[in-house]
Order: C-alpha cells, then structure tokens, then sequence
C-alpha cells in the first residue's frame, strides 16, 4: 500500500509490524502513531486517526512534576494530550476514589496508598478516601 497524502507535507502509512497507522511528515522526517496537530480532519477522520482513551494512559512524571502521556500500544509517550484524548485530568485521577487502592508496605508493615491512573503514592490517606 502506498502513503495516503493528508495535508501539508503530511502522509498516512500502514506499519507493516503491528499494521497500524502512523504518520509521517515528507519534509521534517518526523513520524508519530498519533494525527498531526497542524492537519485539519476531514469528517469522519476522528474515529480513525484520533487517540482512543483505551489506548493511552497519562501518568505524572516525577522528576518534573508535569503529567504525560503514554501509549499502550505503540509504547509511544509524549508531553503533548494527544488529538481526540479524554481521559482524566490530573485533578479527576487524583481525587476519584476509585484510581487509589491501599497497599501494605512489606518491609515496614505499614499502609500507603498508590493512585493507578497518576502512580503517585503517598503514607498519608488521600482526602478523597476519608
């Protein structure tokens, strides 16, 4: 199958490996599983280039703080939501009760508490379980 033209300098493959779609820009060399930002969607482009929430995770880095993104599938992460995504903020991931279990510590005995959309942990009960 050859590339399909998209928009701009941007083309559309199939990888032969995993036989998903990526992207690739003609000009910049870049390539990414996720629609490119800067190419406007034809309708009915959504379901098919668009992230599906399955697929990605967002996940708290925390050397810097700052929340990313990491998919599943194609074990691709990036800084940036990607296209059509609409999982949890960080503020909906840290306070639903649901994302938090506690979990017995086996060296010390003691409890804390590990948030599995974010992977934050923390020994201190987080409000939202109270």
């Amino acid at each position: 199958m050859s590339a399909k033209r998209i928009g701009g300098d941007w083309v559309e493959n199939i990888d032969p490996g995993s036989g998903k779609k990526y992207y690739a820009n003609l000009t910049t060399q870049e390539t990414s599983w996720t629609w490119p930002e800067d190419v406007p969607r034809e309708e009915g482009d959504e379901a098919e280039g668009g992230a599906h929430d399955e697929e990605w995770d967002e996940k708290l880095d925390p050397g810097s703080g700052k929340m990313y993104y990491f998919n599943k599938t194609t074990q691709e992460t990036t800084w940036t939501k990607p296209v059509g995504y609409k999982g949890n903020t960080k503020d909906d991931s840290e306070n639903n009760p649901a994302n938090w279990t506690e979990v017995d510590d086996p060296s010390t005995g003691n409890k804390y508490y590990h948030n599995s959309v974010t992977n934050e942990t923390s020994w201190t009960k987080p409000a939202c379980l109270e």
